[in-house]
């Protein structure tokens, strides 16, 4: 981007980072160690709306890369009650779910839609020992931050901010984990 550029307003849009999606395997020991979760076998990428209509097209070749390497759990395209666009997949092991989020997301951002990435989403099981009144947490990726956050929703649109603070402290050493808590968004009704 030029200085022009810079003066008459326009903005390169953030570019996916990828690279950090590979720390959830090791991270997720730390919570499988305390007892205190389990990895429920979905998760799911979601795309801002304005690339929905077009991102069939891309979803194709990430069908027959899936298909190719005789995957035989088949993603499924699904839109929430927002209106983003979820591409969700399911596997026996976080390797699994982490490896088949970046083989679609690469072939999205490959296909020129990068920038309307906008997370990856790993959901877990909350066991009752914790001190807290959710069911399942769910690990959020920020593509174009290249950082996770915990998201622990409860009953009614509401989260457990407590729960969320601790794990982020238990995480930290594992994960790159968002610091900017304003962009520690709920995300409802997810299709997971």
């Amino acid at each position: 981007m030029g200085f022009l550029d810079a003066i008459r307003g326009k903005t390169k849009p953030a570019q996916a980072k990828l690279d950090a999606l590979f720390r959830l395997p090791s991270a997720s020991l730390t919570l499988f160690a305390s007892d205190e979760y389990e990895l429920s076998p979905v998760a799911g990428v979601c795309m801002s709306p304005s690339a929905a209509d077009t991102f069939d097209s891309a979803f194709g070749e990430t069908l027959k890369l899936i298909q190719d390497s005789k995957i035989q759990q088949k993603p499924e395209i699904k839109n929430d009650s927002y209106g983003y666009r979820w591409v969700t997949f399911s596997g026996t092991e976080i390797d699994d779910l982490v490896t088949r989020a970046h083989m679609i997301n690469s072939t999205i951002e490959s296909a020129g839609w990068g920038p309307q990435l906008l997370c990856s989403v790993f959901k877990f099981n909350v066991k009752s020992n914790i001190n807290t009144e959710s069911k399942v947490l769910y690990l959020i990726y920020l593509f174009k931050r290249g950082t996770f956050y915990p998201f622990f929703p409860l009953d009614n649109e509401k989260r457990d901010n407590q729960a969320e603070l601790h794990l982020k402290a238990i995480l930290a050493g594992d994960l790159p984990i968002e610091e900017d808590l304003t962009r520690w968004f709920p995300i409802w009704e997810m299709p997971l």
